[in-house]
């Protein structure tokens, strides 16, 4: 694309976002602190949230301090969203959670007399009925609550949200129209009679002044940079403490009540939080020990009393081994690398800082090299030999070009030390964004590389043969494997109708290939998983359950025994005091059997999904990562042994 067609473009999306997915510009924000997409984010949404201020509070003001802070949490959440394509039922409730803090944060007097002052320029609606509207809608099923705010309170089309959200055009219409009737008959027993449409016009008087984009803006980029956002005033700050800590609160309700009780003390978006440690949890009834939320203490014993960090981007993205079993290597969303020693089971150091979210880690095979790969994309390479760990960058032939933004979706190596990496970036071309992938091989040596594959459809994960002649990749509804010394697709494998391959990994005789993924029926959740014999082609076995979400990581024991899984499960809910409902995803981790796909056993964790499963060269620790840290498991029992946690952001 010339220079001149390529500003253009660029002009087009700063300007108001157009064509570009949430998800794309919540990268770029993410990866590069870029301002013109963070911008384009609040003028998308900015006069739905905008509405829903204006709605709840009647109240000029209040209704701005609130819109402010919801797009403020946004700054300091956007990396754990694990959905991005549901950002706008997202920031719907961050909204409405927003205005009830700025209400209890009202003074008496003034909660009694705001309603009368600087009325808003909302159409007329009964009071009490503004006041439950939203509080309803918050309360509807997710993909329910989702098609109401995309189409009916932010005016988008059918077939646009139903592009963005993935879904057939009449999935969404059947999920629009469920949700209206639902809404409507929730508010109807609450004695509310008007027309639905009457009450859900997109951005009704929600015009959004240029100044509060650009104040709203400017802070979340303060935020982005690590500092405090001094661009809005003290009651924006305060309104955006207290619905981070409301939003940790109801992640950790379940977990302890010492954590609870002093989590309610906390007044510091960085707080720490000092606990008496809670009593061992009691086993279940297959011997898992269930895992509680990690205290920052690095060492072998249950934690003492201490804090952990509640800073920018804490979840981690991946786990490795080294051959010897001694160290322990992870990255994530805090864009560190980490080093932990396993025989003391210690934070050794943090080996350095990238741009952007750690996706992968991998050691060499010899041991004496460990290789990090980050959204950027950016690779380094660490010597582990000497004492000073030194690290170098290697210089991507795209890192440059203004056109493309992407990550290392995977990193393995060889048994000759050569590297394969798995590029996942994003071309605009034409107002659009097109994501592509390559598999290149590159001689850490040298620095040169080859290309293995290129133009595929989006990689999230590499897996090469313990003899180093096979690579395998997943392309949503099949996988592919090349021939690494002919560089030549030897076999493709598509999944069975209702299958997507998202992991896989070769047996240690290189014999069998696992695969994991889940199922593609958006409207439900259900975890895959499979074994095929690579010299026949024939699926051995195949295990589902419906019950559990995708797998995010697979691997196979060392002995071949066993196949490890790590994914989100069930969801919980439950009634945090002070009312309301609330509900949380658990984590689950698994081992079957490798001859025939039977369940062993399942551990069950906490806030999302594991997402990397690394067995220890022995295959007696399994090491895996949830939100914040690093924990270990007993390979053949499932019992959690330790936590393995991040020192505290300085």
């Amino acid at each position: 694309m010339p220079a001149g067609q390529r500003h253009a473009v660029r002009r087009l999306i700063e300007s108001a976002g157009d064509g570009t997915p949430d998800w794309l510009l919540l990268r770029r924000f993410l990866a590069g602190r870029d301002e013109e997409a963070f911008a384009a984010l609040v003028r998308r949404h900015g006069p739905m949230v905008l509405a829903v201020c204006r709605r709840v509070l009647r109240h000029a003001q209040d209704a701005e301090d609130a819109f402010q802070a919801t797009f403020l949490v946004l700054a300091r959440k956007a990396g754990s969203l694990a959905q991005p394509e549901r950002l706008a039922g997202w920031l719907h409730g961050v909204a409405v959670r927003a205005s009830r803090e700025v209400v209890a944060n009202r003074p008496n007097k003034e909660k009694q007399v705001a309603a009368q002052a600087e009325p808003t320029t909302e159409p007329t609606e009964p009071d009490d009925l503004r006041a439950v509207l939203d509080d309803e809608l918050a309360r509807l099923p997710e993909k329910l609550r989702l098609a109401v705010v995309l189409c009916d309170l932010e005016g988008r089309t059918l077939r646009d949200a139903a592009e963005d959200l993935g879904v057939p055009v009449g999935t969404l219409s059947n999920r629009l129209a469920a949700g209206r009737r639902t809404l409507a008959e929730r508010l109807a027993r609450r004695g509310h009679g008007l027309p639905l449409s009457a009450l859900l016009s997109p951005g009704a008087g929600s015009a959004l002044p240029a100044s509060l984009v650009t104040s709203t803006t400017a802070a979340a980029m303060q935020i982005a940079a690590g500092g405090a956002a001094t661009a809005v005033s003290a009651t924006v700050a305060a309104v955006t403490e207290g619905v981070l800590r409301a939003m940790l609160l109801n992640k950790l309700t379940l977990v302890t009540g010492a954590v609870l009780a002093l989590l309610l003390l906390g007044g510091s978006l960085l707080a720490t939080f000092a606990a008496t440690p809670p009593a061992p949890p009691p086993a279940g009834a297959d011997g898992a020990v269930p895992i509680t939320r990690p205290a920052d203490d690095p060492g072998p014993q249950p934690p003492p009393a201490g804090g952990f960090d509640v800073g920018r981007g804490e979840s981690m993205e991946s786990v490795a081994v080294s051959p010897d079993g001694k160290l322990l290597a992870g990255g994530g969303q805090d864009h560190r690398v980490h080093l932990w020693d396993l025989t003391a089971g210690k934070h050794r150091r943090v080996l350095g800082e990238f741009g952007g979210i750690v996706r992968r880690v991998v050691f060499s095979p010899d041991g004496k090299r460990l290789v990090a790969g980050s959204d950027g994309p950016a690779l380094r390479v660490w010597n582990l030999t000497g004492d000073d760990f030194k690290g170098q960058d290697f210089k991507l032939e795209w890192a440059d070009r203004k056109d493309v933004s992407g990550s290392v979706s995977d990193l393995a190596f060889l048994p000759d030390g050569t590297l394969a990496v798995a590029f996942r970036f994003q071309l605009e071309r034409d107002h659009h964004a097109a994501e592509t992938s390559w598999i290149v091989l590159l001689d850490l040596a040298t620095g040169k590389h080859t290309v293995l594959a290129e133009k595929l459809p989006a990689i999230s994960d590499i897996a090469v043969s313990p003899d180093g002649k096979l690579l395998a990749a997943p392309a949503f509804r099949s996988f592919r494997v090349w021939d690494v010394a002919q560089k030549q697709l030897v076999w493709e494998q598509e999944t069975d109708r209702d299958t997507f391959a998202s992991r896989l990994a070769f047996s240690p005789d290189g014999k069998r290939l696992v695969g994991g993924g889940g199922n593609t029926d958006t409207d439900r959740v259900g975890g895959r998983l499979w074994m095929y014999d690579v010299a026949t082609h024939k699926k051995l076995w195949m295990t589902q359950d419906d019950k559990t979400g995708a797998f995010n990581a697979v691997a196979v024991t060392p002995d071949g025994r066993g196949v490890l899984t790590g994914s989100s499960g069930r969801i919980v809910r439950f009634s945090p005091p002070g009312g309301g409902r609330g509900s949380k995803v658990l984590s689950e981790l698994r081992r079957y059997d490798a001859a025939n796909g039977e369940l062993l056993w399942q551990a069950d964790g906490e806030l999302g999904g594991f997402g990397a499963v690394a067995p220890s060269p022995d295959g007696k620790v399994l090491a895996t990562c949830d939100h914040e840290a690093v924990l270990l498991f007993d390979a053949a029992t499932g019992r959690r042994m330790n936590l393995l946690a991040k020192p505290k952001a300085e």
